[in-house]
């Protein structure tokens, strides 16, 4: 069991070394063809992030409205521990003297 799980590690650590390396890769080569500045680098920035930040908008949209309200529902919390003398309140500053 132990052997199988280091092994599908080391596939899916190689897979993500992999798709970071060749990622790496297409931008330096999208930024040699296109160049670093001017009307085609211009484009191409504003087309990749405009699709991007509405992608983002929408699905923090429906984050917000489906995940975050079940998991911040108020609690009961549970009551306080019975105070060592049932008299005194319970402060810090306030000493119980029987």
């Amino acid at each position: 069991m132990s052997s199988s799980v280091g092994r599908n590690s080391l596939i899916m650590a190689s897979g993500t070394a992999a798709s970071r390396v060749t990622g790496q890769i297409r931008t330096i080569l999208l930024a040699w063809a296109l160049g670093t500045t001017g009307y085609a680098a211009n484009a191409y920035q504003a087309g990749s992030m405009i699709p991007q930040v509405i992608y983002t908008l929408v699905s923090g949209g429906i984050f917000n409205a489906v995940l975050v309200p079940p998991t911040a529902a108020p609690k009961p919390w549970p009551s306080p521990p019975p105070s060592p003398c049932g008299a005194c309140p319970r402060s810090s500053s306030t000493a119980c003297i029987r």
